[in-house]
């Protein structure tokens, strides 16, 4: 079965330029959705010729997240909240 869809996966790549989104999409295809990051990035530049870099761990994400709540939370109290003027 796996390589059914690995066959079908690369015989579409000689009609179309690949694009990295679609990449990932057909390894994942072919590799199953419990797959590791690395693997199919591993695949997509074995199979596919396209590199990627791993994306960040997800606390380093979320470190970045507070500056923009707070950001948000200080331009909603400069909001002027006095209602209508008469």
């Amino acid at each position: 079965m796996r390589d059914a869809a690995q066959q079908a996966a690369t015989a579409q790549t000689d009609t179309l330029p690949l694009t990295k989104p679609e990449a990932v999409r057909r390894a994942i295809a072919v590799l199953g959705y419990k797959a590791e990051v690395e693997e199919i990035l591993a695949y997509c530049e074995e199979h596919f010729g396209i590199g990627a870099s791993t994306p960040p761990p997800a606390a380093e994400a979320e470190k970045e997240l507070p500056a923009a709540k707070t950001s948000a939370t200080k331009r909603n109290k400069t909001r002027d909240r006095s209602g209508p003027a008469e």
